[in-house]
């Protein structure tokens, strides 16, 4: 390689790490990009790779996938880079939607190591038990590809896959994977001994320790040691414990604080912790305090852990306090309860997370004037009490007679009510499914690896296009995959004004074709469609959720059927009429609104409330909506010039890649593109229901939007063995016979 090519990858190398440290624009990839490009060198694939990573170093994501898109020859070296930045950032479904990318493109990318233990890192964060299975399932088909393509020789990946397993609690498939391992170290010794401590497998945390010391193939660290010890702790195992500390006196481990906190667990604490300093030299830090408060309540020793609280501990550490308030509550100590309670009011007067501590220790002892007194105190301070606390508060233990007895429970039983809509509007859900004969697995029998194949088909660059085509689907004759239909005539319901500019059928196609060989006459368009969006939505970070499937084709598809489809110009009122026409409500418009947070429109859907909106006056003049902030006119008009029907712009304004709440936001600011979209702004019903995904319900808004888009696809399916239905051969043509 040419020195200056050398010198400029080391460059950017340098300026991600100098950028993050000194936040220094002229060392910034946004500013030494431009030259690349003018030089013809950004192209270069070990160029591309060292910019992707100096962008996703400093945040600029979709910075770093244009960088890749864009590179005309990509290695593997540029693909692992990618696949790694998305991995880092928590993006698991990002990184899983770019290798698929690659295999499908260039078989030659088939992946190394480094691709598969990039792949295998949980994120940080799942986001709820469906995101966690269907992670699981692509770290499934992960394992697969591994042992394909012999990666499992690699100590590395090995370890990847069996810490993945680990994460997701699959502990058998864990051990496994460990012992097919053909080279240890002490990482995979220490990811299989965690594993089973995780998940309550304590003898099997403690055989494995013995195991490693037996095969002296690597030394336990410190890690391992506070690892055993929690074993030995949950198990009550005072011998091996004692082994254990024997070790980690020989190695030199016992004064580093994780440790020391594991024998204080381990050991007969009290006697353990007084003997630390006088011993081993160590000065007790909060974080060995906390622990043993929090070891002498499990053993009922209140009394002990109040003189470690007063004597020790000065009084003046929230972790400390809330360890003893939950020793107090536990044991049922209400007197000291008040006064760690009075404490920590003291300590941290507006924390939440104190209050429900609080709370929960006084509920579950039936003190209810203790109770109402904390729930005033969070009011005369300012404390939210959210749906999430009250019902963390209502998880308590309680006979129904102290319940009737309690000041508050007219405040348990409101949230009872809430709780009691939400309840009966997934039940609303459910049985509308199962009406329509839809289950979550239809496939898992007759054709397995259906809603692999349709991940594995879904490209990164047509997923919004993916969301619309469903919704265009669904809203005309139900859920049947009319709109995929082609007429030599242009008769179908796509050849309609209304779904110009539809893409993603070739993806559908594609999956189909595909489903076809492995499966014939099983999968049907509609549910390859359904499928489809769901991995739109999880690819491009927004939740990921179940598809109830079991759909059949339809047997018509006409262009004047497509009429009722909502359109850009549509008022609030006629969106509503549409929407409840097929079954929805206020609320379901408003989330699945919010999809156009990603992907573009055409400037042809834009241009009517730039340059024609029926102006007030009823003369017949038009203009320019005058809803739209000047500023925000004339941006949009620069975007869209007079007679440009083509240019295509994000929906939503200053985001378009991800998956995100951004689009209410700027429908509430007055930022919204489209016009359908500004009207939700207009209506209380509707206005109410973007304040509340942007406040107090921000929480759910995910978990709602995924709801919402199981209720679309529920809508006119055509299930069992109807005459009215299908399973098409090819998506695009009805059945010839």
């Amino acid at each position: 390689m040419p020195r200056g090519r050398s010198v400029l990858a080391l460059l950017f190398r340098a300026t991600s790490s100098a950028v993050r440290r000194h936040h220094h624009p002229c060392a910034s990839p946004v500013a030494l990009h431009p030259p690349l490009l003018k030089s013809g060198r950004a192209s270069l694939p070990h160029i591309a790779t060292a910019l992707a990573v100096a962008y996703a170093g400093t945040g600029h994501l979709p910075h770093a996938r244009r960088v890749f898109d864009e590179t005309p020859r990509k290695d593997l070296v540029l693909c692992n880079a990618m696949v790694a930045c998305y991995a880092a950032h928590g993006l698991a479904l990002h990184a899983w939607s770019l290798f698929a990318s690659m295999r499908r493109s260039c078989p030659d990318l088939a992946g190394d190591g480094f691709t598969f233990s990039a792949l295998l890192r949980p994120p940080r964060q799942v986001g709820n038990a469906d995101d966690a299975e269907f992670l699981l399932r692509l770290g499934a088909l992960a394992h697969g590809l591994v042992l394909r393509l012999g990666h499992l020789a690699d100590v590395v990946v090995a370890t990847a896959l069996l810490d993945m397993y680990a994460k997701y609690g699959r502990v058998t498939e864990a051990r496994r994977v460990f012992n097919a391992m053909v080279v240890r170290n002490v990482v995979s010794w220490n990811a299989i001994i965690v594993c089973y401590g995780w998940h309550a497998e304590s003898k099997g945390a403690v055989d494995l320790f013995r195991q490693m010391l037996r095969d002296g193939c690597c030394c336990p660290d410190e890690r391992t040691l506070v690892s055993v010890l929690s074993s030995c702790a949950n198990m009550a195992a005072a011998n091996e414990a004692t082994q254990v500390h024997s070790y980690a006196q020989k190695r030199g481990l016992q004064g580093i604080l994780q440790v020391a906190n594991a024998l204080i667990m381990a050991y007969d604490g009290l006697r353990y912790f007084l003997m630390m300093k006088r011993g081993y030299l160590i000065d007790p830090s909060p974080e060995h305090l906390a622990c043993l408060v929090d070891l002498l309540g499990r053993a009922g020793r209140i009394e002990d852990d109040y003189n470690v609280v007063v004597k020790l501990s000065s009084e003046s550490n929230t972790d400390i306090v809330g360890a003893f308030l939950g020793a107090c509550k536990v044991r049922g100590n209400i007197e000291l309860a008040k006064w760690a309670a009075d404490k920590l009011l003291c300590l941290e007067p507006s924390e939440a997370v104190n209050y429900l501590l609080m709370s929960n220790a006084f509920a579950a002892a039936g003190a209810w004037n203790e109770l109402a007194k904390v729930l005033t105190e969070m009011t005369d301070v300012g404390v939210n009490r959210s749906v999430e606390y009250l019902a963390a508060l209502l998880c308590v233990p309680a006979r129904a007679d102290s319940y009737r007895k309690n000041p508050k429970r007219k405040d348990c039983s409101d949230l009872l009510r809430v709780l009691a809509r939400q309840a009966h509007h997934l039940l609303g859900i459910i049985n509308g499914v199962a009406r329509g004969q839809l289950q979550v697995g239809f496939y898992s029998d007759s054709c397995p690896d259906a809603e692999d194949t349709v991940t594995a088909a879904s490209a990164p660059s047509i997923l919004p296009a993916l969301l619309r085509l469903q919704f265009h689907d669904c809203f005309v004759r139900g859920c049947d995959a009319s709109v995929l239909i082609r007429s030599a005539s242009n008769d179908a319901e796509v050849d309609n004004a209304k779904n110009q500019g539809l893409r993603g059928q070739d993806v559908v196609d594609a999956a189909k074709a595909q489903l076809e060989d492995q499966c014939p006459g099983v999968v049907s368009c509609a549910d390859i469609i359904a499928l489809a969006a769901r991995d739109a939505v999880a690819m491009t970070g927004g939740p990921s959720f179940d598809v109830p499937t079991g759909r059949r084709d339809g047997l018509a598809s006409n262009l004047r059927d497509a009429d009722v489809l909502p359109d850009a110009a549509d008022s609030i009122s006629v969106l509503r009429s549409r929407f409840a026409a097929a079954g929805l409500n206020d609320r379901d418009l408003v989330l699945l609104t919010a999809a156009h947070t990603v992907g573009t429109t055409a400037c042809f859907f834009v241009k009517d409330r730039l340059y024609g909106f029926p102006l007030p006056g009823g003369n017949g003049k038009t203009g320019s909506d005058p809803s739209i902030p000047a500023a925000f006119l004339a941006e949009l008009k620069a975007r869209c010039p007079p007679g440009d029907f083509n240019t295509r712009l994000p929906p939503d304004r200053g985001s378009g890649t991800a998956f995100d709440d951004s689009i209410l936001r700027n429908i509430r600011s007055g930022l919204a593109v489209i016009a359908s979209d500004a009207v939700l702004a207009g209506s209380n019903a509707t206005r109410a229901l973007v304040d509340a995904y942007l406040g107090p319900a921000a929480g759910s808004f995910r978990g709602d939007f995924a709801a919402a888009m199981v209720r679309m696809g529920s809508i006119g399916a055509i299930t069992g063995d109807d005459d009215a239905g299908e399973v098409r051969d090819v998506c695009s043509a009805f059945n010839s016979n």
